[in-house]
């Protein structure tokens, strides 16, 4: 018997994610951390979305922001 989600990574593994070199795979865990919802990831999505120099990567991490829903990143949001 398989438990939902037992091969699931945690937050900390997909943030670890977040500096991979590839990024589809930084689009991606910036995807899951807002899909996860736990605002721990707020401060790396906000770095994520001032500094990645992939297009795709930096909306994904503003969408991420905005799913999570913390007033901290309201003001990376605005000038992105």
């Amino acid at each position: 018997m398989h438990r939902r989600g037992a091969m699931a990574e945690t937050v900390s593994d997909w943030l670890r994610k977040l500096e991979s070199s590839l990024a589809g795979v930084r689009s991606h865990a910036a995807w899951q951390l807002g899909r996860l919802g736990d605002t721990s990831a707020v401060p790396a999505l906000i770095r994520l979305l001032q500094s990645d120099e992939n297009e795709d990567v930096r909306w994904t991490a503003a969408w991420a922001l905005a799913e999570l829903g913390d007033g901290a990143a309201i003001p990376a949001l605005e000038v992105a």
